[in-house]
């Protein structure tokens, strides 16, 4: 954490939890890889409820790591670069009975995008599965996957 901790060692992800929004920004300049502010999380859950009835227990069984499927955000392998996003999210799906939920690339988190997205190198993948998939590359295009669906850009 820059100035204010110099000694740390940057190798190591660093999250810090924060109650209040205001005080956000004060996690935030120690240089913290991801601050949680859980009364911003509290209220937007707390809404979504009201309009989305049962969506609480959806996230609460999410974030339980008692078993059953979890979120992962794993590396997009460079052999599927180029691949469109819902052709990976079918792919995945059909080889792995994993869910393809958003992308990450830098800052910006897309989750379901409407418009088609072409993966880049550097993408992040957030994923639903029964545990953390390791190697992604096996799902790269061949020949057997005609490219004449016109959902998959290579290139």
């Amino acid at each position: 954490m820059n100035k204010f901790a110099p000694s740390v060692n940057r190798s190591l992800y660093t999250c810090a939890e924060v109650l209040l929004p205001h005080n956000r920004r004060h996690l935030e300049r120690t240089g913290a890889d991801e601050v949680v502010c859980v009364g911003d999380l509290s209220q937007k859950l707390l809404g979504h409820v009201v309009l989305s009835h049962g969506s609480g227990r959806l996230v609460e069984e999410l974030l339980t790591f008692s078993g059953g499927a979890q979120v992962y955000r794993v590396p997009l392998p460079d052999k599927l670069a180029g691949c469109d996003f819902r052709w990976l999210l079918r792919r995945l799906n059909r080889e792995s009975q994993t869910i393809l939920l958003a992308v990450q690339r830098g800052a910006e988190i897309t989750i379901n995008p409407k418009h088609r997205l072409v993966l880049a190198p550097g993408d992040q993948l957030f994923v639903l599965a029964e545990s953390r998939p390791s190697n992604l590359e096996w799902l790269a295009p061949n020949d057997a996957d005609s490219p004449s669906r016109g959902d998959r850009p290579i290139g």
